[in-house]
């Protein structure tokens, strides 16, 4: 009985342990090509918006670093945007300055780098789990979706480049198995951290509370709120604790600057250009390497960058379509029929971003840097379309094995890109 019961176990992590293995050996493989290729390295003045806009300098240097308190009204922005985040960064610093001061800055980079591959990886884990044991698909099915997740343009930079999406996108995925799991302790947990590492985020995890606990179940609800509202006045009060100077410019001016933040990256489109720039920036660049420019984004800037525009080819134009009508216009019609949570969970937090990034059109411009926060919902509305629709289980099947196939073949020009940027301001 206890060997059939090994069997199983190990034919249920099989397919596990080789996803785990393919991301590992593709994100650390391509880590150590911009190792390699002076990516990681610090004689470069820019500090932000080289790559994608991603401000990954300026987080290697200035969050990631030993500073004095004196230095933290310069980075006051980002201590009320990610408070946790920039805490932990600042403390990481300090004890690298202590225990580890004479450490090269590329293996600085590239430690902090491996801490985000090594979340990707466990993202990517708990996708597979949750597409085979809660959303209920086989395992051949769920190895596929996870292959896209990983293969996805946001996911490869998000792993590479240093900022705070790769962080944001595990606890989020992470909460939502606990969640899904009933195990609400965990997830209340997880929703002051995710708070604390992107302030925003907090609206996709109460979404999550909301939608898969249910209106019905209220009490489980306020159970998991008030963990997080614990949560919170602990982490919160061990800060204050360890420094409350940094705790005093979180607090100092905090409306204020979230106010004056989402005026600041608010994008000026007409109509036609903000639907253009929608579709382009937060379906399209999540999945494929879209067209690019060699420049930023974010208003003069000065020296060598390289950012996304609306655009792309034929074929990934029509790929991207496909795959979010798919995502969409059948599961209308399965949750009108079936009423399953995950299926509105999903929508509901698409929803909460689109009218973000879309409705007030903040940071609709680089609007690819956040679509790490939602990418996951793509991958389980297809889940859920395997789930549903099992006479189309064939077709369904070639068409996402195509779509790895073609996000395989285009999504690595990303690294090469990164590379020659690099190269030429070297």
């Amino acid at each position: 009985m206890k060997e059939k019961a090994l069997k199983i176990i190990k034919k249920d992590n099989f397919l596990l342990i080789i996803l785990v293995l393919i991301s590992f050996s593709t994100l650390f493989s391509l880590s150590m090509k911009l190792r390699r290729s002076n990516v990681y390295n610090d004689d470069i003045t820019m500090l932000s918006d080289r790559f994608y806009s991603y401000d990954d300098l300026y987080y290697a240097k200035r969050i990631y670093a030993n500073m004095p308190s004196d230095f933290y009204k310069n980075i006051q922005s980002t201590i009320v945007k990610h408070p946790l985040l920039t805490f932990g960064g600042l403390t990481y610093g300090n004890l690298k300055t202590h225990y580890a001061k004479d450490v090269a800055f590329v293996n600085h980079y590239h430690l902090i780098v491996c801490i985000q591959i090594t979340l990707t990886l466990i993202s990517i884990a708990y996708l597979f789990i949750i597409l085979k044991d809660i959303i209920k698909i086989k395992k051949g099915h769920a190895f596929i979706l996870s292959l896209i997740y990983l293969f996805a343009n946001a996911t490869i930079i998000s792993s590479l480049i240093i900022e705070s999406f790769a962080i944001s996108s595990a606890l989020l995925i992470m909460s939502y198995y606990y969640l899904s799991n009933k195990n609400y302790l965990i997830a209340g947990i997880f929703g002051s951290i995710i708070m604390g590492i992107t302030l925003t985020n907090a609206f996709i995890w109460g979404i999550m509370v909301l939608f898969l606990i249910g209106f019905k179940d209220y009490k489980k609800i306020i159970k998991t709120l008030l963990t997080c509202l614990v949560s919170t006045i602990i982490i919160l009060s061990l800060m204050y604790l360890s420094n409350s100077t940094f705790m005093e410019y979180l607090f100092k001016d905090f409306f204020k600057i979230i106010f004056d933040n989402a005026d600041k990256f608010k994008a000026d489109y007409s109509l036609f250009n903000t639907i253009k720039s929608s579709f382009y920036y937060l379906v399209a660049s999540s999945l494929f390497y879209i067209n690019t420019v060699g420049k930023s984004q974010i208003g003069d800037y000065s020296g060598e960058a390289i950012s996304f525009i609306p655009k792309a080819n034929i074929l990934l134009t029509t790929l991207s379509l496909s795959i979010f009508l798919l995502i969409i216009i059948p599961q209308i019609k399965t949750y009108i029929k079936e009423k399953d949570k995950h299926i509105l969970t999903c929508f509901i937090i698409l929803i909460f971003n689109f009218v973000l990034h879309i409705g007030f059109k903040f940071g609709l411009y680089e609007a690819f840097l956040y679509t790490p926060h939602f990418l996951f919902t793509f991958i389980l509305l297809l889940g859920t379309l395997f789930k549903y629709n099992k006479k189309y289980i064939k077709p369904l099947t070639l068409f996402t094995l195509l779509f790895l196939l073609v996000q395989m073949l285009t999504n690595f020009k990303a690294i090469s890109d990164i590379i020659l940027v690099v190269q030429k301001t070297i």
